[in-house]
């Protein structure tokens, strides 16, 4: 994102068009959904179940962060967030590990 903030703009007010313009709709809900698809799979890979919910929310996460880095918060803070979410993400993941190997 720092090296084209420009594009996120871009996608962001493309977003918004698309409530004025149904005609745009379909183009913007194809890049969300690319974009949640690839989180899907991603997470998993990783052993997450269940992971088309968590990766619409991990997407509103990291998109959230994404808008406050392009306007009212600073690199460092977004980043501390995004570590966050990495961790809650790692913790989610220990405890289905672990559910799975006491058979629950």
């Amino acid at each position: 994102m720092a090296g084209e903030p420009h594009l996120q703009l871009f996608q962001y007010e493309f977003v918004l068009e698309s409530r004025r313009r149904p005609e745009l709709r379909e183009e913007a809900v194809n890049l969300y959904e690319g974009y949640i698809a690839a989180l899907e799979d991603a997470l998993g890979r990783r052993g997450h179940v269940h992971a088309r919910p968590l990766a619409r929310a991990v997407f509103a996460a990291l998109d959230g962060l994404v808008l406050q880095q392009l306007t009212v918060a600073d690199a460092g803070e977004v980043r501390e967030a995004v570590e966050q979410v990495g961790e809650l993400l790692a913790s989610s993941l220990r405890r289905v590990q672990a559910g799975t190997q006491r058979g629950g």
